[in-house]
C-alpha cells in the first residue's frame, strides 16, 4: 500500500495531519507553485514529482522514520535522501524555509 492513498480529496483532516497543509486545494496549489521551480531531474522513476513532494511533507510533518517511507512509497533507501534533498532545496529557495 502506498501512503499516497492516505490523502484524499475532501478529507482535509487527513491532509492536514499528514502534510500540515489545511486542505487538498492548498496542497495542490502549493505543489503547483513549488514544482514549477524544480529544474533538476527527479531522482526516482517510480514516483511522480507529486508523490515525492508528499513524501517530504509527511516526513516534515509527522517525522516518519525513513525506513517506513521506503516501505510505503516503494523506493530504495539510497534514493530516499536524494528525493528529500531535492525538495528541501527547492522549498528553501522558493519558500524561504
Amino acid at each position: 500500500m502506498c501512503m499516497m492513498r492516505i490523502i484524499f480529496v475532501n478529507a482535509d483532516d487527513k491532509d492536514k495531519f499528514y502534510t500540515g497543509l489545511p486542505s487538498y486545494e492548498i496542497l495542490m496549489k502549493t505543489f503547483s507553485f513549488i514544482a514549477r521551480h524544480t529544474t533538476r531531474q527527479f531522482p526516482c522513476a517510480r514516483l511522480s514529482k507529486f508523490q515525492g513532494f508528499i513524501l517530504v511533507l509527511i516526513k516534515l510533518q509527522i517525522n516518519v522514520h525513513h525506513q517506513e517511507l521506503v516501505y510505503q512509497f516503494g523506493v530504495s533507501c539510497f534514493i530516499l535522501p536524494r528525493i528529500f534533498n531535492l525538495w528541501i532545496e527547492v522549498m528553501d529557495a522558493f519558500c524561504k524555509l
